[in-house]
């Protein structure tokens, strides 16, 4: 699942730098038949014509130049924008990877375009969050879900797929809530009728104990040759 800012908010006029080709220099190795007027003309002119372009390039790079370091050029405004776009893009994906803690599926991956000056700047990106429920534990899974919502709602400005994220994780949450409230209950339920069986055996064990001590007292009668009672419900010497 990703969470992240993944709009593009801003675009910029990309330039691209024409390569200059150096003019061909003939080269004396290669033989072959002489030049004629025309041909020589024909080779001037296109020299001619590769110089002229080299300048244009040149003069265009330095205008770009220029025009960068301007603030009052638009190549300025768009350049500064995208700036801050990239480090806009960077925080928020980075405050997600630092809420998601262990649940974070590796670094931020970022999309990316090419600004007006040749660098890459950051427009979009996403953090891979682990989502699902840990089995058999109910109350990890509540604390889980409890740090993917953290961890989906940190950034300032929470981007729609962030907020879809973090719903996804209150129900998560809800269900591992009921599952925990489930097993307490059965966990209850088991400690009473394990307090009940211990109830049960100490009474029988107190019974016991009860013959035991009035079968010692017979034989200390006994022994001692006074008369037992014959009187059932008392265990008294007459």
């Amino acid at each position: 699942m990703n969470i992240g800012s993944t709009t593009v908010l801003y675009t910029s006029v990309q330039f691209e730098t024409s390569r200059i080709d150096a003019g061909r220099d003939s080269d004396p190795s290669v033989i072959g038949p002489p030049s004629n007027g025309r041909e020589a003309e024909r080779t001037n002119a296109d020299k001619s014509a590769e110089g002229t372009e080299a300048t244009k390039n040149l003069e265009s790079n330095e205008v770009r130049r220029e025009a960068l370091n301007d603030p009052n050029s638009q190549l300025f405004k768009d350049l500064q924008a995208l700036k801050n776009r990239d480090r806009e893009v960077r925080s928020h994906e980075q405050t997600h990877l630092a809420a998601a803690g262990p649940y974070a599926l590796g670094g931020p991956t970022y999309q990316y375009q090419r600004g007006p000056d040749g660098q890459r700047y950051a427009v979009g990106g996403h953090v891979n969050i682990d989502t699902a429920e840990i089995a058999g534990d109910p109350e990890a899974t509540l604390r889980k879900a409890e740090t993917v919502r953290r961890a989906a709602l940190a950034p300032a400005e929470p981007s729609p797929q962030d907020r879809r994220v973090a719903v996804q994780a209150s129900n998560l949450a809800i269900s591992a809530q009921q599952d925990l409230f489930q097993l307490r209950q059965e966990e209850a339920e088991q400690t009473r009728a394990e307090t009940q069986n211990g109830n049960d055996d100490s009474s029988a064990s107190n019974t016991n104990d009860n013959e035991e001590s009035r079968e010692q007292l017979k034989r200390a009668i006994r022994n001692t040759g006074a008369v037992e009672s014959t009187a059932s419900a008392l265990d008294l010497i007459v």
